[in-house]
């Protein structure tokens, strides 16, 4: 059957892969390649940064298109160069390097290899790639971080990243300055900033990471949840009148913050957003909380008074797949409907219009198929799609 890549949303890079750039695109349009080492049937993640794209197929080659002023394109052809391309086009990866996971900061890129090592490029003015940054302030080809290896993740905020080894602990490094590193100096402060990885203490058994913008969560083979760093709009599902900053990981209770009922259903997934979080459970619910000025918690800021609690998104089941950008979610639901809401300044949850979507509301695409995957960068939205045959 054939495929499709659809995308929407801010373009002002060319960061949807259209061949074009516009300030938006407020409804789903194909994305069309030129590069014949992408056959969409192949595409299995699709994430984004404040200006960029990368998209990972199934035999782990990597493409990107969008915003490349420090080089976090990561392509031959764009290497010395600051122009954003709006077409898709193939990272490059050395011969042996395939990619098996992929993360964007806001202008940095990131792979996890089949050799379970790290591969780095973009900016790295805070060390955000793991690399020291005075002898690379900025990487324009995918570069392997030294003395680091057995990993099974990366995630990215704006200018920190965290790496999840395959024995369950966390690393980081890049900017700290609201604690979002969970490292903590001589003195009992915060490290404002880490040039290499370092880990994470007192965490163990981790399944996944995620990271916000100021601030790091992960997930543990419990199904807990760990946060920390930047608390000042509740996304760490702690009132933030209380705490503004966590500087160590701390345990987030669910059960105490609603019906105690819903936590038999075990947290399976989590997601951050810049301000805000999300987490999937076993029976496919999703709970959500932290900022609401744009709706990104699925409601109107009137009915969520206390948006730090954790809390069920009403009416939204079967939760399959999720992605989070900015200040905007999309998430395709068991049925094969793709629902989107919050911040939609650039027509980010493809409603057709620019207004802020403020509950989970069905995107309409023009010709419908089997959605297979979503994917979300800051402003922008992607999804993936199988057609059915045409007998006709």
């Amino acid at each position: 059957m054939p495929f499709k890549l659809l995308a929407w949303g801010a373009n002002t890079y060319g960061q949807l892969g259209l061949g074009l750039k516009s300030e938006s695109c407020l409804s789903p349009k194909e994305v069309v390649s030129d590069d014949p080492a992408l056959a969409m049937r192949d595409v299995i993640s699709i994430v984004g940064g404040g200006g960029h794209t990368l998209i990972m197929d199934s035999k782990g080659e990597l493409f990107s298109c969008g915003r490349n002023s420090k080089g976090q394109l990561g392509r031959k052809e764009c290497e010395g160069k600051n122009d954003a391309d709006p077409k898709l086009g193939l990272v490059s990866l050395e011969e042996e390097d395939r990619a098996i996971q992929i993360a964007c900061g806001w202008d940095s890129s990131y792979c996890i290899t089949w050799g379970y090592k790290l591969l780095v490029w973009g900016r790295n003015t805070d060390g955000q790639l793991g690399i020291p940054k005075n002898e690379h302030p900025t990487i324009v080809k995918p570069m392997k971080v030294p003395r680091l290896g057995d990993l099974k993740q990366v995630a990215a905020g704006q200018r920190h990243a965290l790496v999840l080894t395959k024995d369950g602990h966390v690393l980081a490094c890049g900017n700290g300055s609201k604690g979002q590193l969970g490292i903590l100096d001589h003195t009992r402060a915060p490290l404002k900033e880490l040039e290499h990885f370092r880990e994470v203490p007192e965490l163990s058994d981790i399944v996944q990471i995620a990271c916000g913008l100021h601030f790091s969560a992960a997930l543990d083979n419990k199904g807990r949840i760990w946060v920390w760093g930047d608390n000042h709009h509740g996304q760490l599902g702690i009132d933030p009148a209380s705490l503004k900053n966590i500087h160590v990981p701390q345990c987030l209770n669910i059960s105490s913050t609603f019906d105690p009922a819903l936590t038999a259903n075990k947290v399976v997934k989590i997601y951050c957003g810049w301000t805000h979080m999300a987490a999937r459970t076993s029976s496919r619910a999703l709970i959500i909380w932290g900022r609401n000025n744009y709706g990104q918690l699925g409601c109107h800021e009137s009915m969520r008074p206390e948006p730090w609690k954790p809390q069920l998104i009403d009416k939204l089941e079967g939760v399959r797949r999720m992605a989070v950008g900015a200040e905007h979610n999309v998430v395709l639901t068991e049925s094969g409907s793709i629902l989107s809401w919050g911040w939609n300044e650039h027509g980010n949850c493809g409603t057709g219009d620019d207004k802020n979507v403020l509950m989970p509301s069905q995107i309409t695409i023009a010709q419908p198929g089997k959605v297979i995957a979503v994917g979300a960068g800051s402003g922008h939205s992607f999804a993936l799609v199988e057609e059915p045959y045409n007998d006709s």
